[in-house]
């Protein structure tokens, strides 16, 4: 018997008006008996990211999204709001 814990990346959202990029993940703890898998546990995970972040430490199969989303408008307009309530 052996067990896995897998995480799938089920869901890319880029959000409102500063392009904030979510990400949903399906996480599952599978059962390997006699070449048989099976799902014993499974549950959701979500993380975002915002404009003010470097791409290249972004998750490699969002930085693509990244690049395209996050123009130097957003990332201005976001930097000032965010500079606005602090």
């Amino acid at each position: 018997m052996t067990l896995n814990k897998n995480k799938i990346l089920d869901k890319i959202e880029i959000v409102g008006d500063f392009k904030i990029i979510q990400l949903q993940y399906t996480i599952e703890i599978t059962e390997t008996v006699d070449e048989e898998i099976k799902i014993v546990s499974s549950s959701k995970e979500r993380e975002t990211y915002q404009p003010n972040l470097s791409i290249d430490n972004l998750p490699v199969e969002i930085q693509d999204y990244a690049n395209i989303a996050w123009t130097d408008e957003v990332i201005a307009a976001y930097n000032e709001h965010i500079n606005s309530i602090i």
